[in-house]
């Protein structure tokens, strides 16, 4: 079902993209949207706990993806196109300032720096989408990051023991702790692109980011896969895109039936990492490009450029 639903997202592209930008274009800048926007559909269809959710999530993944591969897309090759998106966005979310990355593909000749140079804490308004049920949580400190469950946790409405307990995680359940409520010990959580509800911060810990279980097959084989519940994680979404503009409530009211799913978009002042990052590309023709810019995390997890 999700493949046909990916499927669908990516001929929605089709449909789009030939009538916004690719007159008057080159042969790799074309194919740098065309690969923009399939790294962009891959990142929707983590979202959304319907084929139709899946689908708006696609669309808005595509859209985004498509800007970006157009920058790279001019001198690089599909295949390298992806590689590069896919280390930008790794080195922004795990190395320190200063740190350089290198990228390099020995068959086509391609390399790529990834520099950070600074990082900062502001707050801005970002989209969340939660559960009709789930209460504003004023404002927060993003974290988008996975996390499981110390013991068997309530799931409240609210930021607080006086708010109804609308679910249970079992101890070791994965969620994505959407962000922390300012001045509170209370987690924001997550679950299929959504916020499900509150949990006291105490009763969560940081998940690995790649957390390996042993699982059983015929003849006593094993084989590794990711704990139950990280599929789930807002965060897993964020790998390898970077949105060239941040989303926002319009974007989201106007590709998903919110109401018959029984969710409700919200803007939050968001208290968030941004950081600068240089990305420089050359081919094996000597040809270079080079940009510079902010980025931030969304309410989603993904980075956007700001």
């Amino acid at each position: 079902m999700v493949g046909r639903v990916l499927i669908t997202g990516i001929l929605v592209a089709a449909l789009i993209l030939p009538g916004c930008a690719t007159r008057n274009m080159g042969q790799k800048q074309k194919s740098g949207m065309a690969v923009g926007a399939l790294a962009g559909g891959l990142a929707g269809s983590f979202f959304g706990g319907s084929d139709k959710a899946r689908i708006a999530a696609i669309a808005a993944g595509v859209i985004a993806g498509a800007t970006l591969g157009n920058y790279i897309g001019s001198i690089l090759d599909e295949q390298d196109q992806q590689a590069v998106m896919a280390e930008s966005v790794r080195t922004l979310s795990q190395e320190p300032d200063g740190h350089t990355s290198r990228w390099s593909n020995p068959e086509s000749g391609a390399s790529a720096e990834i520099t950070t140079h600074q990082t900062e804490h502001i707050t801005r308004s970002v989209p969340i989408i939660k559960e009709k049920y789930v209460a504003s949580p004023g404002e927060l400190v993003l974290i988008n990051a996975p996390y499981q469950t110390l013991k068997n946790s309530n799931v409240r409405t609210g930021p607080g023991t006086d708010y109804k307990a609308v679910n249970l995680l079992q101890q070791g359940e994965v969620v994505t702790v959407v962000g922390q409520v300012k001045n509170r010990n209370w987690y924001m959580v997550g679950r299929e692109g959504r916020s499900i509800g509150y949990v006291y911060a105490s009763l969560l810990t940081a998940a690995d980011t790649k957390p390996q279980t042993r699982t059983r097959i015929a003849e006593g084989q094993e084989v590794s896969g990711a704990e139950p519940g990280m599929k789930d994680s807002l965060a897993g979404a964020s790998e390898g895109v970077l949105r060239t503009e941040g989303l926002d409530l319009q974007d989201i009211e106007a590709s998903m039936d919110l109401e018959s799913q029984g969710w409700v978009a919200e803007e939050v002042v968001a208290e968030t990492e941004a950081r600068t990052v240089t990305v420089q590309v050359e081919n094996k023709a000597g040809q270079s490009e080079t940009n510079t810019f902010r980025a931030s995390r969304g309410g989603d997890g993904v980075w956007e450029v700001i």
